[in-house]
């Protein structure tokens, strides 16, 4: 095929889009070339011109001499190392494992003035072989809180190297992570947790090398970042070196800390288990309005709610942590709640029992009543002896809701506040 200027107005469509396909894959291995187009409509005319753009090399750059493993000279300073970070998405955040799993762009940028520029270069930067990092000094940076991490790649590797006029090099790279998390569950589900990604140097002391954050959009989030089960607001940058620079201590290591907060949400707790109890408590506060007599139907009604409440609990999906966490009390108040008001209506017929039994003559009843009642019940149930069983049923139809209220109001104002 020969390259130069054409009429292709007598081709057919088919053959035109195989040559444009042919023009724009023309490369060599020792030449790469750069081509403006224009497109004329009306007689569909496509005119192309090929330039030869030498590529970049190594020795181009890189002068003889250069010590890829000594830091670039500042001045007497420390390098200063610029890093931004985008994190891309969240993919999942393992409350077990205590870790979370993101995907980020990250750019780290440092000035090295011992790297030339090429003089035949015109525009601001060039893009360089990712390989290049090889040969010459890079920031020995590494992500402190890391389980694993790999770079991500579909065709080729997600990494990019770039030079400015200034000797500024700039390195990008998208990061599969998981980083560790370390969560506390106490006001579990209605708490916020606090996950970091630090970065620090790996043999470079602040003396040698220091990190700092881009003065623009040091940390970003992406708009379209969902989780199911937390919501978060926008990652905050830190710098935790900065008390380690007052000690000057020799061998402290550079570190950055990027927080992000991550907020449960408790719609689904708040539909499947808070409101479904509360109604289950208050449910088993209605056996205190039914008859004494009504055995069958009192009783039916205090153990389906203890069993329904009992299945609540084994079905909230609690952390598996071994302490106490707010769903935790909550459930096993309401617990308490119902079981007193089935063990409420047991005193209230031992009560009624001991009080319909037929007295028998004086020698004869003590007889029978040494045999068939203990003391000890007997004194216990003389301090109710003149007491109505249905006045008991009446206290408890104030007395168990107003404390449940009571209870819900706290709990409410303990998570709110604490």
């Amino acid at each position: 095929m020969t390259y130069g200027k054409k009429n292709l107005s007598d081709l057919s469509l088919a053959p035109r889009a195989l040559v444009l396909l042919e023009i724009l894959s023309f490369s060599t291995k020792e030449k790469k070339f750069t081509f403006s187009t224009l497109w004329t409509i009306d007689n569909i005319h496509f005119f192309y011109v090929l330039q030869e753009r030498p590529e970049v090399r190594l020795e181009d750059i890189v002068l003889h001499g250069y010590d890829s493993f000594q830091t670039p000279p500042n001045g007497g300073k420390p390098t200063d190392v610029n890093i931004q970070i985008d994190f891309l998405n969240i993919r999942s955040v393992d409350v077990v494992k205590m870790s979370f799993i993101t995907d980020i762009f990250m750019y780290t940028t440092w000035r090295d003035v011992r790297l030339v520029y090429p003089a035949n270069k015109t525009i601001e930067k060039i893009s360089l072989q990712p390989d290049f990092r090889k040969s010459i000094w890079t920031p020995d940076v590494f992500i402190y809180n890391a389980i694993e991490g790999k770079v991500m790649e579909a065709i080729i590797p997600y990494v990019s190297l770039w030079l400015k006029n200034d000797s500024t090099v700039i390195f990008g790279a998208r990061l599969s992570l998981e980083l560790s998390c370390d969560m506390l569950l106490g006001l579990f589900p209605h708490d916020t947790q606090t996950c970091d990604l630090v970065i620090k140097s790996l043999t470079h002391s602040i003396t040698d090398m220091d990190l700092h954050w881009s003065k623009e959009d040091s940390l970003t989030l992406g708009d379209y970042i969902i989780l199911p089960q937390f919501e978060f607001a926008d990652p905050t940058p830190e710098n935790c070196t900065e008390d380690k620079k007052k000690e000057k201590k020799p061998r402290e290591f550079a570190c950055l800390r990027g927080v992000i907060k991550l907020s449960r949400r408790y719609g689904y707790y708040v539909m499947n288990i808070y409101i479904p109890c509360i109604l289950i408590v208050f449910m088993s506060m209605l056996t205190f309005w039914m008859p004494v007599d009504a055995v069958p139907g009192r009783v039916t009604l205090g153990v389906t709610s203890l069993l329904t409440m009992i299945t609540k609990q084994y079905q909230a999906a609690l952390p598996s942590v071994s302490y106490v966490v707010a769903l935790n009390v909550f459930l096993s108040v309401c617990i308490a709640f119902v079981f007193s008001s089935l063990l409420e209506y047991a005193l209230v017929i031992a009560l009624r029992s001991h009080q319909n039994r037929h007295i028998p003559e004086p020698n004869k009843g003590r007889a029978v009543d040494a045999e068939t009642h203990p003391v000890c019940w007997d004194k216990l149930f003389s301090y109710f002896e003149d007491t109505d069983v249905i006045k008991i049923d009446r206290y408890c139809r104030i007395l168990f809701p107003a404390l449940f209220v009571t209870f819900l109001i706290s709990y409410c104002s303990f998570i709110i506040f604490f």
